[in-house]
């Protein structure tokens, strides 16, 4: 009994310990763009734990594909980027990267129903990609109401807002400022 109450109250205390972290998606482009993204990831476990776009006022949920994302080469690359795990694309999404040599830029791509007729399902995807086309992609798919005649593309930046404004203030040469706390 009192092996698995020692068991319950580490397990407890591990996840308290958790260390999240959550970030912005700014998006610009052709239209229609995704209004808003966010997502939140957890540097002690090294997993997103959210992962979210809002596109037609409808929420896409890119967890599963954040947390197992795929990477892409051209056919016939001498040398493939490697493989990316969560924490490489959370390192990326924050950094930038290269693959190859060629720096990774950020896009965000509405592509056309897969399989084709299926055309109220419209994917939507982030990329991280080479002008060689090589990179990292996570995607998520759009269910809507009609279909998406035109398949629009865009740019994307992250931005981590303050997290917890704090009210101590600390002397600074006779006067007062304010401090953020995880910045």
């Amino acid at each position: 009994m009192r092996k698995i109450i020692i068991t319950l109250l580490l397990s407890s205390t591990m996840s308290v310990n958790a260390e999240l972290f959550t970030y912005e998606i700014y998006f610009s482009g052709n239209s229609p763009t995704p209004t808003s993204g966010s997502f939140t990831y957890d540097t002690t476990f090294n997993v997103f734990t959210s992962f979210n776009v809002t596109l037609f006022g409808t929420n896409i949920n890119m967890l599963p594909s954040a947390n197992s994302p795929v990477t892409q080469w051209t056919p016939g690359a001498q040398h493939a980027c490697p493989l990316f795990s969560p924490a490489d694309l959370y390192k990326t999404l924050l950094q930038g990267g290269q693959c190859n040599g060629f720096d990774l830029i950020g896009r965000w791509t509405i592509y056309p129903p897969n399989p084709p007729g299926n055309s109220f399902t419209t994917g939507l995807a982030l990329t991280y990609l080479t002008a060689n086309n090589e990179g990292v992609v996570i995607r998520g798919e759009y269910h809507g109401d009609s279909p998406i005649t035109n398949l629009p593309t865009g740019t994307f930046t992250v931005f981590r807002p303050p997290s917890e404004f704090c009210w101590q203030c600390l002397p600074n040469r006779g006067g007062w400022r304010a401090t953020f706390r995880g910045d």
